[in-house]
């Protein structure tokens, strides 16, 4: 399994075969911190991938602040989780922003690969 280091930071190879991770609640890739936001990873083929790790974080690189949304995949079905801005910490701040980086791991044992990463958010 990647090291915390690893997945924070992305520090993987991307596979761009792979779909986008996205928030879903953003418009022209601006997101309201007074809100819960969805953060989700499209659907991806159960018979190769087991599970998603889908990580939102300071697109600076920092380690702060960063929320992490886990989840087994299903065949059809997207793997979405819900981040309130204001239970994270530290939150974010309006002058910063995020990148959400996708994880997939394949059925083989941990065996992880990266998706592309989202478009560049702000507050």
């Amino acid at each position: 399994m990647p090291t915390y280091d690893e997945f924070l930071t992305g520090d993987m190879v991307i596979d761009n075969r792979l779909p986008t991770p996205r928030v879903i609640e953003a418009t022209d890739d601006v997101i309201n911190l007074d809100a819960p936001f969805t953060l989700e990873m499209p659907a991806v083929s159960a018979a190769t991938y087991s599970s998603v790790l889908l990580v939102f974080a300071n697109a600076d690189g920092g380690p702060y602040p960063c929320a992490m949304v886990e989840g087994q995949v299903i065949d059809g079905v997207p793997v979405q989780g819900v981040v309130e801005n204001d239970s994270l910490d530290p939150p974010f701040d309006r002058d910063q922003t995020a990148v959400l980086r996708g994880f997939l791991r394949m059925r083989q044992p941990d065996v992880w690969v990266r998706t592309p990463d989202s478009p560049h958010y702000t507050f």
